[in-house]
């Protein structure tokens, strides 16, 4: 049997969109791995991050920050709630909609976890010097924009 070589049989943008799924997925891997000890979800931490930095948010919000549909991100809610790290509280303009906020529980969880996860995506992204990152900013922005 003859060896083969697959990045051979596969054109340049297969390629490519390869190696970006594989480099995506371990780089979430290893943030996961961070948010392991702290029981989040990256998506957990994504809304507790984002209340924490921006402040309440109506829950349809939280979801499209993090991109997330609306039927999963109330799953998230609902679980971060279960949790007791965030509580809904009705909106005052809109009884249909609720404001999500942190509890003090999950004040205190995304304040421990914020750093370790800083730290991870720093460590991760500081192998690239600083105009290998803004040319790859540069060109993830061309690849969403189309």
């Amino acid at each position: 049997m003859t060896p083969f070589n697959l990045s051979e049989m596969l054109d340049d943008r297969t390629r490519l969109f390869i190696h970006l799924m594989f480099t995506a997925n371990d780089v979430r891997s290893k943030i996961t791995t961070v948010l392991g000890p702290f029981g989040l979800t990256l998506s957990q931490f994504g809304v507790l991050d984002t209340i924490y930095h921006l402040g309440p948010r109506r829950q349809k919000d939280l979801g499209a920050t993090i991109f997330k549909t609306e039927g999963n991100i109330t799953k998230v809610v609902d679980n971060l709630e279960k949790k007791r790290l965030v509580q809904r509280i009705q909106d005052k303009n809109d009884r249909r909609s609720y404001q999500i906020n942190l509890t003090p529980e999950g004040r205190k969880l995304v304040s421990q976890a914020v750093p370790e996860v800083t730290g991870a995506v720093e460590t991760q992204m500081s192998r690239l010097n600083a105009r290998e990152r803004k040319t790859m900013i540069e060109l993830c922005l061309k690849l969403g924009a189309a």
